[in-house]
């Protein structure tokens, strides 16, 4: 069991999955999915907003 946790949160996995996570807020990449490009606007409006 402590096995699977250690591996869980190995810290070259968790920094490839920073790295992905971080890629995908691109534009670009939101762009593909139109629903999720709606949501990243809606987003960034509301962060905007919210500053205002």
């Amino acid at each position: 069991m402590n096995k699977n946790i250690s591996l869980l949160f190995d810290s070259k996995l968790i920094h490839q999955a920073l790295f992905d996570a971080i890629k995908k807020c691109a534009p670009q990449i939101q762009w593909h999915n139109p629903v999720m490009f709606i949501v990243y606007l809606g987003s960034i409006l509301t962060t905007l907003i919210w500053f205002y």
